[in-house]
């Protein structure tokens, strides 16, 4: 895996040397975000969005992902929106942005160039409901390797749940006032690859829309120990059950475990490493002695982005997770009108934006370069 070279348009994408610049830039957002948090508080809560923290209406047109969430995940999503916000403009200033995504919120006036993105969050899945029960219960949701036995086996790469399926229902009904995709980009987990071919299946069965998976779209994670809901099957299995989505150029395929057995498959009765970027929690797209950290994902961000902006199409589907969109929002794109909030979507959340490419400010001392050849 850290040998692999994934095409991103027209040139290779390799390892970057960025663990000591992401992790030093990172350091530098933490330390801003201490500052404007200890300078401002959270904006007060009304009484609407109180009776939505409280009983969020699943069929309501104006859902709001980040009231939904719980009041543990709350202050969690604030601190990741600053940290991504500081990770994207100390990468910028540092040079290691030479092109500056910019965000327009209405597709409508964007410019002619711009690109159009469907961003679309999964809906509920099995591990969506555990987590929130454990929080209910007052436990901390803990799902991960050494304690796998213990929790349901259908955390593993979870699929929706009933109420997930009426979220990708509710979903392919809003799409239909959206622009129809060209090209359909999916994470190679299950949760978002299930959501993404019910929103737009018309477009794939009628239209013949292609849909790939890619590695660098599925959920971000944080450290050495990531959950067990945030692993996936391997790729031979995915592609028997999802023949119509192409996965060999953009996700890594299984690997043999150094001692034959260190990595059991989960769910499985094979020594295979299903999916290697979990297991090593590891990129390839630099070191990662501390595992993953929000440096990382905001790299991978934009490397995705480099994917998209380079693609022939300019209406692109992307289903995709919470936590990715989060650092995909702050950590990449740069919105013409700054957020307000933490841009977390809800279940089954589909929204039409459009992007456009700009070459990133001249910083006097630093030059930009492609963060890719060094």
């Amino acid at each position: 895996m850290r040998t692999l070279l994934i095409a991103v348009g027209s040139f290779a994408v390799g390892c970057a040397s960025y663990s000591v610049l992401g992790h030093h830039v990172l350091q530098c957002a933490r330390a801003w975000r201490t500052r404007v948090l200890a300078a401002i508080d959270e904006p007060p809560t009304t009484a609407g969005q109180a009776a939505a923290d409280e009983k969020p209406d699943a069929s309501s047109t104006a859902r709001d992902g980040y009231a939904e969430c719980s009041p543990q995940d709350k202050p969690n999503w604030i601190r990741m929106a600053y940290e991504y916000q500081g990770v994207k403009k100390g990468a910028e200033v540092a040079g290691k942005r030479h092109l500056r995504f910019v965000l327009h919120a209405d597709v409508a006036t964007a410019p002619a160039n711009a690109k159009v993105l469907l961003l679309l969050r999964h809906g509920e899945a099995a591990h969506n409901v555990w987590r929130a029960n454990e929080l209910a219960a007052g436990r901390k949701p803990h799902a991960k390797r050494t304690n796998r036995g213990q929790v349901p086996a259908e955390l593993h790469d979870p699929l929706l749940t009933a109420k997930g399926e009426r979220d990708a229902a509710a979903a392919a009904e809003a799409a239909k006032a959206l622009p129809t995709p060209e090209l359909i980009v999916v994470s190679p987990m299950r949760r978002a690859t299930q959501t993404a071919l019910t929103v737009w299946a018309h477009a794939i069965e009628a239209e013949r829309v292609p849909v790939i998976a890619h590695e660098l779209c599925r959920e971000c994670f944080l450290g050495r120990d990531p959950s067990i809901y945030d692993s996936r099957l391997g790729r031979d299995q995915l592609k028997k059950l999802y023949p119509k989505i192409e996965y060999e150029r953009h996700v890594f395929e299984e690997e043999d475990p150094p001692d034959g057995g260190i990595a059991r498959r989960l769910g499985g009765d094979s020594d295979e490493i299903d999916d290697p970027l979990w297991w090593w929690c590891d990129t390839p797209y630099g070191l990662s002695p501390r595992g993953f950290d929000e440096a990382i994902n905001a790299e991978h961000a934009d490397a995705f982005m480099q994917f998209v902006m380079a693609r022939r199409e300019r209406v692109i589907g992307v289903g995709t997770h919470s936590h990715f969109l989060v650092a995909l929002l702050h950590g990449c794109l740069e919105p013409e009108t700054p957020f307000a909030s933490p841009q977390v979507f809800h279940t089954g959340e589909v929204r039409a934006v459009a992007v456009s490419v700009e070459p990133a400010p001249e910083v006097k001392g630093h030059y930009h370069t492609n963060s890719w050849d060094m």
